[in-house]
């Protein structure tokens, strides 16, 4: 890649284990990458139907949630508006279909079972979508384009 570029993006930018780095925008970056990935790691439960309406919910947001996170870590400003519509639509979707929450399950068996499934929950539900809208307005200054 030519260093004068700046429009080039990179799945992990060279900067981003600099000290200057911004928090909010490695934890916005990983956070996405997390959601949309996620799935893939967990064996949720519940009726068919909501399994199936999460599926399609996680088979049209993975692309979205990942090509904004990386976008994100590369300082772009589409990214951190993509970001904003993925979580709106997201928050919009568990308003929609409430239901489907019922998937995201708090498992109490073990103190380490517990926990694993309330940083699931945590992660793969709507608290994250509200949690990266109240950091985002902090990314601005950070962008470059």
């Amino acid at each position: 890649m030519n260093e004068n570029n700046t429009t080039s993006i990179t799945f992990f930018p060279e900067d981003r284990l600099n000290p200057h780095f911004s928090i909010q925008i490695w934890a916005i970056g990983w956070l996405g990458i997390l959601k949309s990935c996620i799935w893939i790691f967990t064996d949720p439960i519940g009726p068919d139907g909501i399994l199936k309406t999460m599926g399609i919910r996680y088979l049209i947001m993975t692309i979205p949630f990942f090509c904004v996170s990386i976008g994100i870590f590369n300082k772009k400003k589409w990214a951190v508006w993509g970001m904003i519509l993925v979580c709106v639509l997201e928050i919009l979707f568990f308003l929609i279909y409430p239901k489907t929450m019922n998937t995201l399950v708090l498992d109490n068996l073990t103190t380490i079972s517990l926990i694993f499934s309330m940083v699931i929950f945590v992660i793969n539900g709507p608290i994250s979508d509200v949690l990266i809208l109240i950091v985002i307005p902090f990314i601005f200054k950070f962008l470059k384009d």
